[in-house]
């Protein structure tokens, strides 16, 4: 067992390895795949969780001192399979409670499966629609990340002011969004410029960090004051 174990890791700097291919009614194509010595999930086109979208986070996180913050509950929607819990957690050692929002009951399988899930200390899943979830919400969350995507495309009605309003008012006061854009090469229409005016006409504060120049992550940081 430990020389198959052995064998896997090297051979994930050369070629890599798969480890399940799948798919499911809200993502078309679920790839766990072990690359470079880390486990990772992707979609056809894009990164889910622990590979660039994991340095994204933590290239965020850094730019805005996260370590620094008093987190006392954190919701994510777009859980994935856990890298941002595990960066708040076992990177930036927060003891916060997390609700992470997850519409594809098979990306909480492979997580479980696959990425340890059920072993966060302060994390609990919840397989519910994100838009559904922030509407009914009555609770207030230091640190919201927003990070839903099918396949490379924010969903439509995640980009619109209703949903952004809905944020805004889960905020606590000095209470952080971090929302997640990507743009990726020959993408036939962009609609960075309407998150962009959505989120002047809710959150008029915000910030933009563009984390690449190739194929970039636009993190939409916005602190909500008293």
């Amino acid at each position: 067992m430990k020389l198959k174990k052995l064998f896997r890791y090297i051979s994930s700097f050369l070629w890599g390895y798969t480890f399940e291919n799948t798919s499911s009614k809200v993502n078309p194509v679920l790839e766990v795949c072990y690359i470079n010595g880390k486990t990772i999930l992707n979609a056809e086109n894009v990164n889910y969780s622990y590979g660039s979208c994991y340095d994204a986070f933590n290239t965020i996180f850094k730019k805005i001192k996260i370590k620094e913050k008093k987190l006392d509950k954190v919701l994510i929607l777009g859980f994935g399979v856990g890298c941002i819990a595990h960066l708040l957690e076992n990177v930036y050692k927060k003891d916060a409670k997390i609700v992470g929002i997850e519409k594809d009951d098979k990306v909480i399988e492979l997580g479980a499966k696959y990425f340890d899930t059920l072993k966060f200390l302060n994390v609990s899943i919840l397989c519910d629609d994100a838009i559904d979830y922030i509407q009914k919400n009555k609770v207030q969350f230091d640190l919201i990340v927003v990070d839903i995507f099918v396949d490379y495309l924010v969903p439509e009605k995640c980009e619109q002011e209703l949903f952004l309003q809905d944020l805004k008012r889960s905020l606590s006061v000095n209470g952080i969004l971090v929302f997640n854009k990507l743009e990726i090469k020959n993408q036939q229409t962009s609609t960075l410029d309407n998150l962009k005016t959505a989120f002047k006409n809710t959150m008029p504060e915000f910030l933009i960090h563009q984390l690449y120049q190739d194929e970039p992550n636009y993190m939409f940081v916005y602190t909500k004051s008293a």
